[in-house]
């Protein structure tokens, strides 16, 4: 099986003064990336320069336009990309020729480094990010923050850059078909001791249940602010997903006897990542206890957050629908402790009391409360279970499939002949995945190019058996 074929038929670099060169007959490599832990877009370009000496004579000094049109041979579309120069590495020199890699990236990485935000919002998160983008990143591109956040928030952002602010408060956003929970432990003003045996810690603590955390990122369709729910939700749990983009299929004889569509296999395949028990216990992914203290009221509390006992108010891309028994017994006990402040009264300058979990009636609470039992433990779990399994994959380049795409992978039984006969797939392994990282990767010499894609998902196994690629 081979990679496709690819045409490159625009690669011109544009000066800062608007001169303008084409400079596909220098390009050696080029790849461009994407992945839904980067607020940009990034490329690498590969350039042999014989007697040109554009360095010198454009000449190359950062901020530089690269503008790129391709096609890949699995589509008739042509897709164009704007970069700009940020870096310079690896140049060497022999005779008349030179090599040397440019840094590429999104123009909004750039701005974002020059731009301040100073003025305050009171709002939900995703209507927050659109207006940043929209209005002080002043990007043109697409921006998809159509998933609604489910609590208001208001902060003034101290002049912090626009990415960081926008990071800062996607952990806090919790999606508006999520029902959080916050149960009151069975007694009150109860402490822990950190001595405490494990049977014990958390045992007079309240339970939090629900799901938090949003991702921010860039693909070449746009910039995508979504819940984790929503992106692993295939169009079935309610949360707005969308299905697989595609099914690829490895083949575990490396033949193209009765596989169908070339474009649509697996070249290569490794899992990266299996379980990480150790991490994910120091991250308190299974189970932590989570202490606060209510400056207002001088109010202490503990909660315990339980995957096991949340892990069903989430959007799993497996067909596993509880918590394997293993990682369900290392829920059991808090593995990390956490201190918050909770602060209702940061905004609010009425008499009454701004709590919204009072039982006094005498006042209106805030509009803004603090709702950290609803968010912090839920987000820092449901982002360290989404990696729960790697993969990485080599597919032949397609510039249809971003990073947030799902994709349907179907893997072989890597079993006796016999069993596979009957059970031609790996129903544990294989299945949806979600996009973390994409890499399309080009080079001259053979036109050819392929895709390197770091996929993940939170849970084993096949939700719907997929179908033989046809």
């Amino acid at each position: 099986m081979a990679a496709l074929n690819y045409s490159l038929e625009k690669l011109d670099i544009i000066s800062v003064d608007g001169k303008e060169l084409n400079i596909i007959d220098l390009m050696m490599e080029m790849s461009i990336f994407e992945s839904i832990t980067s607020p940009f877009m990034t490329a690498n370009l590969v350039l042999a320069d014989s007697g040109n000496n554009i360095m010198g004579n454009l000449p190359i000094q950062g901020n530089e336009r690269i503008k790129i049109v391709l096609a890949t041979a699995d589509s008739d579309k042509k897709y164009t990309y704007d970069f700009r120069v940020y870096s310079i590495n690896n140049r060497i020199s022999s005779g008349k020729i030179q090599a040397y890699i440019l840094k590429l990236v999104s123009y909004e990485a750039l701005a974002n480094e020059a731009l301040r935000i100073g003025k305050k919002y009171e709002d939900y998160g995703h209507k927050i990010v659109y207006d940043i983008m929209k209005n002080i990143m002043k990007t043109n591109k697409t921006i998809d923050a159509d998933d609604a956040c489910k609590y208001k928030m208001k902060f003034i952002p101290s002049n912090k850059r626009p990415f960081e602010l926008i990071y800062s408060l996607a952990s806090k956003c919790i999606s508006s078909k999520a029902n959080p929970t916050a149960s009151p432990p069975p007694t009150t003003g109860s402490t822990t001791s950190a001595s405490s045996t494990p049977s014990t810690v958390g045992s007079a603590a309240g339970k939090l249940k629900g799901s938090a955390g949003y991702l921010f990122f860039e693909t070449y369709n746009g910039y995508v602010f979504s819940s984790i729910d929503r992106l692993s939700d295939s169009g079935s749990d309610g949360y707005g997903g969308k299905p697989p983009v595609a099914t690829y299929e490895y083949s575990i004889t490396n033949t193209d006897k009765d596989q169908g569509n070339n474009s649509l296999k697996i070249l290569e395949y490794t899992f990266d990542q299996e379980l990480d028990i150790f991490k994910r216990m120091r991250m308190g992914t299974y189970s932590s206890l989570i202490v606060f203290f209510n400056v207002n009221t001088g109010y202490y509390e503990e909660y315990v957050y339980s995957l096991s006992d949340t892990y069903k108010n989430m959007v799993h891309m497996g067909s596993a629908e509880k918590l394997p028994k293993g990682q369900k017994d290392l829920s059991q006990y808090p593995t990390r402790i956490m201190t918050q402040i909770i602060d209702h009264e940061a905004f609010y300058n009425d008499t009454g009391v701004a709590s919204p979990e009072t039982k006094d009636t005498s006042g209106k609470p805030t509009e803004f409360p603090d709702w950290k039992k609803f968010y912090m433990a839920q987000s820092i779990g449901r982002m360290s279970l989404l990696s729960n399994q790697v993969l990485n994959i080599t597919i032949p380049c397609s510039l249809q499939i971003h990073a947030g795409d799902k994709l349907n992978l179907l893997l072989p039984n890597v079993a006796a002949e016999s069993q596979r006969s009957t059970q031609e797939y790996d129903e544990e392994h294989s299945g949806v995945y979600l996009i973390q990282d994409i890499s399309y990767n080009f080079k001259r010499g053979n036109r050819q190019a392929v895709s390197s894609l770091k996929v993940v998902r939170d849970s084993y196994g096949m939700k719907n058996k997929p179908s033989k690629v046809k």
